[in-house]
């Protein structure tokens, strides 16, 4: 699974506007004193009490668009959705010239899973200001939550042009990148991001990174890389999930590290022991290890859930090593029911007949395994 890093939520996020009028009355200076408090607020991360600031300019004075919008970004960042929706709408209303309140209810759209009611408004921001990386990067996104990984791909590219130090345009083109199965560019831009540094982003934006190229790199199969980016989440992240363990037990599996690889399957399964892929990922370390009757128990559990024909064939060849032949010809047999053109099966189905002495249905499915392996070349 991929990561993404929330755009909005980046220190002082990117729709807020500083605000400042002259006190040229009582009521001019009890608005200045509020918003004073809610710009504090705000930039210190009390979306509450901003809302609670703003809330009280708009009692005095409904007209203020920009108060609007910064009432609208605290509850942006409260997820309080439908009020954030209310005051950009409001705002643009009072100012339909103002680039950053589309780009502000965009993001709500965005939010609220309306990636195509996000573009509509991405794009009036864009024709109002075309030289803010920020819109572009935003639309791309919305993009990228349609699908359509081309129009993502451009807007990532020219909000890149505007802005190349954008730590968050680089980890989410790179997600495209990924997604579309072009893994040595999104490990380039994974690690762009990284070196561009990761000031002002979120907390966890390291983390993110760190487990994003980790991914890639394990797909193109360079598992020491992947473990090594793994381990740099492990020690930027304080809530390790099932999916990290297994993930990094994969690489340590392709490095044929099955010490390390069965310590996270453990792991995993001591948090999530009703997970059936989890039995089956910690079956083939031990399969691999020689450890049949472990194996043989894992995929029992594994196979409980869920029947394919590899797990079958797997538990089938481990009760041929430990001598049970009856119940090794038993799995071969399903297993072939599932997969007929499944050549190992045969051939180890041979070998449990052979166990048996049973010669001439032994040669049938040696000449089978041959015939399917021969075809396959």
């Amino acid at each position: 699974m991929i990561k993404t890093i929330r755009r909005w939520a980046l220190g002082v996020s990117l729709g807020f506007l500083l605000l400042g009028l002259c006190a040229c009355s009582s009521q001019d200076s009890q608005i200045s004193e509020l918003i004073q408090q809610g710009d504090d607020a705000y930039a210190a991360g009390r979306y509450e009490e901003a809302v609670q600031a703003y809330s009280q300019i708009l009692e005095l004075d409904s007209e203020q668009d920009e108060v609007c919008n910064n009432r609208g970004m605290a509850y942006l960042n409260l997820e309080a959705y439908d009020q954030a929706l209310a005051d950009f709408s409001r705002a643009i209303e009072l100012d339909s010239a103002t680039a950053i309140y589309y780009n502000n209810r965009g993001l709500v759209y965005y939010y609220q899973g309306n990636p195509e009611a996000a573009i509509e408004d991405f794009n009036l921001a864009i024709e109002i200001n075309g030289a803010d990386a920020n819109y572009y990067a935003n639309r791309g996104d919305a993009y990228s939550e349609m699908e359509a990984y081309e129009e993502a791909l451009a807007d990532y590219d020219q909000a890149l042009r505007l802005d190349a130090d954008r730590v968050t345009t680089y980890n989410n083109r790179a997600s495209v990148y990924f997604k579309q199965g072009q893994y040595e560019e999104a490990v380039a831009d994974y690690t762009s991001a990284l070196e561009k540094g990761l000031e002002g982003e979120t907390e966890d934006a390291a983390a993110v990174v760190y487990w994003n190229r980790g991914e890639a790199y394990r797909m193109l199969q360079q598992y020491q890389n992947a473990i090594d980016d793994y381990n740099q989440y492990e020690s930027l992240e304080t809530k390790l999930d099932t999916e990290f363990y297994m993930k990094r037990a994969e690489a340590y599996v392709g490095l044929e590290h099955y010490e390390e690889a069965l310590a996270d399957y453990n792991t995993a399964i001591e948090q999530n022991s009703e997970d059936a892929v989890l039995y089956q990922g910690r079956a083939n370390v031990y399969y691999q290890m020689g450890n049949y009757q472990e194996a043989a128990d894992d995929y029992t559990v594994a196979l409980s859930a869920q029947e394919d024909a590899v797990s079958l064939g797997n538990r089938g060849y481990c009760y041929l090593q430990l001598g049970q032949l009856d119940a090794a010809l038993s799995d071969l047999n399903r297993c072939i029911e599932l997969d007929p053109e499944y050549a190992w099966a045969y051939y180890t189905r041979g070998q449990i007949l052979q166990e048996q002495e049973l010669y001439e249905e032994a040669k049938a499915d040696y000449d089978k395994a041959n015939e399917l392996v021969s075809s396959a070349s």
